[in-house]
């Protein structure tokens, strides 16, 4: 800021000075008055100033730049301090049409060029000035004032103002402040100013770009660079031709309380790079140009309906809450690489036309792909339910599970495919589950629950291993309890493992998971029992029953209950044999 003359150390002019946005203390007091007087002369001494020096290279003689040095002194020292005295923006207007002109009237073909010269190409730099609130009825109404000019700067200046009258100007902000609602009007951009209008601003209050302001509802230039915003950015029915966010600080955070661009056009590039949204709208809105929504954090709602992405769009490291995309088209390339869903995500007659990439996407909820369309490959290698593990996400249905295992498959990457294969299965389960309640499909119901209990489907050899160890273990005891006169003796001791491994089949019965220490520990404390009763600690009986065809082929008459055995370790061990090699085949 250049030093005012009329600031001093104890007490700035009313150019400078903090005004409060309600302004009846300063029309009793006169400060509005004074406000709108100081800033007149403010543009009046700044035009007339540079115009004397610009003149000297237009003018030819030494006569004609005489006379219009004589002209700019009879403008600042007369005609125009006696308009200020009126205290009227019209009485000024009027002043500077009507005694201005004529005396510039041999240099100009009409009064329009004469009151043009005096404004054109030249901007006009307001430094740190605090503008009051003024209602359009106000006879001091700066905005018509800065109307009048073509070129404005503003620079660390602060808005008690609702609205500025800017269409069609060129105008820059830097590091401004508006304090009260703000809406957009139609400016150009400053020459020479970055290609940018808001630069490093600060908005206070809701700030709206709407038809009201803009008669072709169409902006053509980069509204905001590096700016905050503690409340929403509204925008309706609008065509933007150039970029709206651009932020250069890409290692800190930017505050942008609520976007919401309904229904409009966006036809250059779409940028948000690292900030915090509270709420993004962008329903019924076109982009043509790519879309970067990265390192964002939207925190609470974000909503994508109706949505489309005729070029690139991008959610690299986005953090999404709630969020909807129901109805969108992605018509490139889709990228949601490192993103974050901490709820339920579902695409919902979601259309990917081109290839899309979930890559080491995060799902803390669950994810629906029941309705989505896929017209090209989609990459979901490494998407999981956890950041720091390799969980699998949970499918809201059976769809899901079938889409992104047939991604594995195509990639010849049987494992993880695997892995869906069994999201699948127990999505079908649930099915199933359903049906039975009506009476339906209870074979198959039964067929699913088996597998299920198993196996986990064939991918989980451990819970194989563990069934085949327990119920050798109670098959053992009970054939040692029936071989004894005395059973009375031994009842007890079968009766504690038939408990504990009513307990492991509840357990995983139920909550469709059992934790290893579990089974070390039902295993162990079953080995301990049966040891003592039956005095097998070397398992000599357990191990000659674990043979499935130990008994089928020799001389030895097989009772039914024998036989029931068998046949089930028989499936266990073809159970065990296919979870291992799910888990390590290559195809």
């Amino acid at each position: 800021m250049k030093k005012c003359k009329k600031c001093t150390d104890s007490e700035k002019c009313i150019l400078h000075i903090e005004k409060s946005s309600y302004q009846e203390d300063f029309i009793k007091v006169g400060f509005l008055n004074s406000f709108y007087n100081e800033l007149i002369e403010y543009i009046i001494k700044f035009i007339g100033h540079n115009k004397i020096e610009e003149l000297s290279c237009t003018f030819y003689s030494e006569k004609e730049k005489s006379e219009y040095k004589e002209i700019v002194s009879k403008f600042n020292s007369i005609k125009i301090q006696n308009a200020i005295k009126k205290n009227s923006v019209e009485d000024y207007e009027e002043v500077d049409t009507n005694i201005i002109v004529p005396i510039l009237y041999s240099y100009f073909n009409s009064e329009n060029d004469a009151f043009n010269f005096l404004f054109e190409d030249r901007v006009i730099v307001f430094d740190h000035i605090f503008f009051p609130e003024y209602d359009d009825k106000d006879d001091f109404d700066y905005s018509k004032i800065l109307s009048k000019l073509k070129k404005i700067h503003f620079n660390y200046c602060k808005f008690h103002t609702r609205y500025l009258e800017l269409n069609n100007k060129e105008v820059f902000f830097q590091d401004c402040e508006f304090f009260d609602i703000y809406s957009i009007s139609n400016s150009s951009i400053l020459k020479n100013q970055s290609n940018i209008i808001y630069q490093m601003c600060i908005f206070n209050d809701d700030v709206s770009i709407s038809e009201m302001d803009i008669g072709d509802y169409t902006i053509n230039h980069t509204l905001f660079r590096d700016c905050q915003f503690a409340k929403r950015v509204i925008a309706h029915d609008m065509t933007f031709k150039q970029t709206i966010f651009n932020n250069s600080k890409y290692n800190k955070y930017t505050n942008l309380y609520n976007l919401e661009l309904y229904n409009c056009v966006i036809n250059n590039d779409f940028i948000l790079e690292a900030y915090i949204i509270n709420i993004l709208d962008l329903s019924e809105t076109t982009f043509n140009g790519k879309v970067k929504i990265q390192f964002c954090k939207l925190l609470s709602n974000a909503s994508f309906y109706n949505t489309k992405f005729n070029n690139l769009a991008d959610f690299y490291q986005t953090q999404f809450y709630t969020v909807d995309f129901e109805r969108t088209d992605f018509n490139q390339i889709a990228v949601f690489s490192e993103a974050t869903f901490n709820k339920n995500i579902h695409f919902k007659y979601t259309k990917f036309l081109k290839k899309s990439i979930f890559r080491d996407m995060i799902i803390k909820g669950k994810l629906d792909l029941r309705n989505t369309i896929f017209d090209d490959e989609a990459n979901f290698l490494d998407t999981r339910a956890d950041k720091n593990t390799y969980i699998p996400i949970q499918v809201e249905n059976r769809e899901t599970a079938r889409v992104i295992k047939n991604f594995y498959e195509n990639s010849n990457n049987v494992i993880e495919a695997n892995k869906f294969y069994t999201l699948e299965m127990k999505e079908r389960e649930k099915e199933l589950n359903a049906d039975i309640k009506k009476g339906k499909n209870i074979f198959e119901w039964i067929t699913f629950k088996v597998h299920s209990l198993s196996s986990n489907h064939s991918q989980d050899w451990l819970l194989a291993t563990f069934w085949i160890v327990c119920i050798t273990i109670l098959y053992s005891h009970i054939n040692f309890v029936l071989q004894k006169e005395k059973t009375e003796w031994y009842i007890l001791p079968l009766i504690m493992n038939l408990t504990i491994f009513m307990w492991a089949f509840l357990e995983i019965n139920i909550y469709n998971h059992i934790k290893n220490s579990y089974k070390v520990l039902v295993i162990v404390f079953s080995f301990f029992i049966y040891g003592f009763s039956n005095n097998d600690f070397m398992l000599t009986n357990f191990s000659n029953n674990i043979n499935p065809f130990s008994i089928m082929t020799g001389k030895e008459n097989l009772n039914f209950i024998t036989l029931l055995y068998k046949i089930i370790i028989a499936y266990l061990i073809y159970q065990l044999i296919v979870s291992i090699r799910q888990n390590t085949r290559r195809k």
